[in-house]
């Protein structure tokens, strides 16, 4: 293969393993506020004590129901008999109907109630309050993005050309943002890796870090920059305000 060819899939390859790392991100951070909207919603449901199987086993039945006995222990990996004692409190409730196959008693069958569907859909409104309220804004030291905050520049160069230039264009919107009184936060690439040529200009690599440093320690300046390369993470955070991934 040549050489064209093998600097081709190495990008593809950070790309992926790039993908790969916010996809983990996100899961983890959807998985917790998933967590904190599970025991909040049972808080509020004050009547009904609800185990997080049997909450989990109502947001089952909300998707695809009715559902058998059966198939419910197999997803939540625990025995049949568990699994019945734990419809039964829902059956109590009102929150899920309980029959048995016609083609087979042996076999039960769940269903999902209106008002266990209640009880879903004020979790999954919950979920989205929960989420606009964490992602609402962010804060950065004395900058605030987010509705209801000033604007926020983040301008600069889309690739370091060189360091006199980049020292140039930051001072440049420095002085523009001061004279629109709106935070700046200077980007710019070290390293372009994600160009439509694979044969153009990248920037000066890694060496780009030591020039957005002294931007940020010179101007007093935010500095953001995208890292492509999971092996250069730890060095871009130690300049790095914002990681654009």
């Amino acid at each position: 293969m040549d050489s064209h060819g093998d600097s081709t899939n190495t990008m593809r390859a950070y790309i992926s393993e790039a993908d790969k790392c916010l996809s983990d991100l996100l899961r983890i951070s959807s998985y917790i506020v998933s967590n904190i909207c599970e025991k909040k919603i049972m808080e509020d449901s004050a009547s009904i004590a609800l185990s997080d199987n049997q909450f989990y086993i109502l947001k089952i039945l909300s998707n695809e129901s009715p559902f058998s006995l059966g198939n419910l222990a197999k997803i939540l990996l625990i025995s049949n008999a568990a699994v019945g004692k734990m419809t039964e409190k829902l059956v109590q409730y009102k929150l899920v109907s309980r029959r048995v196959r016609k083609q087979d008693r042996r076999t039960a069958i769940v269903s999902i109630t209106p008002k266990g569907h209640k009880i879903v859909e004020k979790y999954n409104t919950l979920i989205i309050e929960k989420q606009m309220e964490n992602f609402n804004h962010v804060t950065l030291d004395e900058i605030t993005f987010g509705k209801g905050f000033p604007p926020v520049l983040i301008s600069g160069p889309c690739v370091i050309e060189d360091e006199e230039t980049t020292f140039e264009i930051a001072s440049a919107l420095k002085q523009l943002a001061g004279e629109l009184d709106i935070p700046l936060i200077f980007k710019a690439s070290y390293d372009k890796a994600n160009r439509t040529a694979i044969n153009s200009f990248r920037g000066p690599g890694i060496e780009g870090l030591r020039i957005l440093k002294n931007i940020k320690s010179e101007l007093g300046l935010k500095v953001v920059s995208d890292v492509h390369r999971i092996a250069e993470v730890a060095a871009a955070a130690e300049v790095l305000d914002i990681i654009q991934v």
